[in-house]
C-alpha cells in the first residue's frame, strides 16, 4: 500500500491519493487496506515515515563524511537535504506538506524530526564560541537554515527560479551557491563578533 501511494504521488501528485486507489495498485481488495489504515490519513502518515527514512539516511551520510571539520559538515548537510528535494520533488512536497499527515501521532516521526534537528543545532554549536547564549545561538541558526533550504528547494520544484533571472543555471548550483553564500556570511559574523550577546535582540518593538 504504500509502495502504491508513492507511486502515485510521483506519477500525479499527493492530492490525489486514495485509499482505493492505493489498494488497486497494490492487487487487494478495496475493503482490506481498511484494516492497517483507517483512513488517507493514516496510510499518509505511514508513507511520510517511510519518506524521512529515506531523507534521514541521505542526512547521516553527509554528516559522517566531514568528522571534525563543522563547517564541511554543515555544507554537506545542506547539499544532501536539497540534494533529496532536487532528485524527488514530488516526495519533497509530500514530506514537506503536514497538512497530508498526522505528525503528532507517529513516534517515528517525531524521533527522525528531532534527530534531523540535532544534526544541524549541534554543528553549528561547534563553530560557535563556548558561552552563555551558545545553544540560543545555535537553535537560531538552525531555523534560518532550515527555512533557506526549504524555501530554495522550494523554489526549485516549482520552476520559478527563472524568476530571479537564473534560469540559465543548473538548480543544483544555484541551490549550493545560495547555501554556501548563507554558511561563509555566518561565518564571518561569528569571527568578527565571536561573543556577541544581542545578537537576537529585536531592533523594533
Amino acid at each position: 500500500m504504500v509502495q502504491a501511494t508513492l507511486s502515485i504521488i510521483e506519477e500525479v501528485g499527493a492530492d490525489h491519493v486514495t485509499v482505493s486507489e492505493a489498494a488497486k495498485r497494490a492487487g487487494v481488495s478495496s475493503g482490506a487496506p481498511f484494516r492497517h489504515f483507517s483512513s488517507k490519513s493514516e496510510l499518509m502518515t505511514a508513507v511520510a515515515e517511510v519518506l524521512q527514512n529515506d531523507l534521514l539516511k541521505a542526512m547521516q551520510t553527509a554528516y559522517d563524511q566531514n568528522p571534525g571539520d563543522p563547517w564541511k559538515t554543515l555544507a554537506s548537510l545542506g547539499l544532501a537535504y536539497m540534494g533529496w528535494g532536487l532528485e524527488k520533488p514530488a516526495y519533497f512536497r509530500t514530506y514537506s506538506n503536514r497538512n497530508l499527515y498526522d505528525f503528532d501521532s507517529s513516534p517515528v516521526l517525531r524521533e527522525g524530526t528531532a534527530k534531523l534537528i540535532w544534526m544541524v543545532e549541534s554543528t553549528f554549536a561547534c563553530v560557535l564560541p563556548d558561552n552563555s547564549i551558545r545553544a540560543e545561538r545555535a537553535r537560531r541558526l538552525n531555523i534560518h537554515a532550515r527555512a533557506l533550504l526549504t524555501g530554495l528547494v522550494t523554489l526549485s520544484c516549482y520552476g520559478l527560479f527563472p524568476e530571479f533571472g537564473v534560469e540559465a543555471e543548473d538548480p543544483m548550483v544555484t541551490l549550493r551557491k545560495s547555501w554556501q553564500g548563507f554558511l561563509n556570511s555566518v561565518r564571518l559574523t561569528i569571527e568578527a563578533r565571536p561573543s556577541e550577546t544581542g545578537y537576537y535582540e529585536l531592533l523594533v518593538d
